[in-house]
């Protein structure tokens, strides 16, 4: 029987070294990087990462997550990388792209990231102790603000994070005394994952 080998580029596209505690996309299979709705963060040395993986029956998926960077460097963009057998195998990486600032993985190897006119990205999560522990976070509309407000349940708080409406966060602003620290805490603020704790 005649052997076919098949010869697949591995592009890796690399940035800049790795920053403690920087916060990447973590999800597997997914149609489009930017469609991730979790997080983690980083271990130091870490980098974020986007893999692009093709099935054997010709599907493309992505991965997303924190990533060495050795991962990154032991390759170039000339590598040829073999296949094992005839043909594709499943879930073959046929690129990788490294990056080392906050959901920098939405893109790469080819897919598009936010698109610049966007909401903010907020976490959201329910009934947390500790407000910084959420790992999953919400697209929110052009009308919304991040909220992370509080609730004692049992003579303990939790905290809840969400997108929420402007005219909400409005009221709230009216009903929080200037000067005066509202408790249980519930305040809105601007910018990608700024709800992470009740810290005005």
């Amino acid at each position: 029987m005649d052997c076919v080998v098949v010869t697949l580029i591995l592009g890796i596209s690399w940035n800049l070294p790795a920053v403690l505690g920087v916060r990447c996309l973590r999800c597997d299979s997914i149609t489009e990087p930017r469609l991730c709705t979790q997080l983690e963060t980083c271990h130091k040395g870490e980098v974020c990462g986007v893999e692009q993986k093709r099935s054997d029956n010709g599907d493309i998926s992505y991965w997303t997550g924190c990533i060495s960077p050795t991962s990154c460097i032991s390759e170039d963009s000339n590598t040829i990388v073999p296949a094992k057998r005839t043909g594709y195998y499943d879930n073959e990486v046929i690129c990788r792209h490294c990056c080392s600032s906050d959901l920098c993985n939405s893109k790469g190897c080819g897919a598009i990231g936010y698109p610049a006119d966007r909401g903010p990205l907020c976490y959201e999560c329910k009934n947390l102790a500790d407000p910084s522990t959420c790992h999953t976070i919400a697209f929110c509309n052009h009308n919304e603000k991040c909220f992370v407000g509080s609730e004692a349940h049992f003579g303990q708080l939790y905290y809840t994070t969400r997108c929420e409406p402007l005219h909400a966060c409005t009221a709230l602003d009216v009903s929080s005394p200037l000067g005066k620290r509202a408790l249980p805490c519930r305040h809105c603020c601007t910018g990608d994952l700024c709800n992470s704790s009740c810290k005005v």
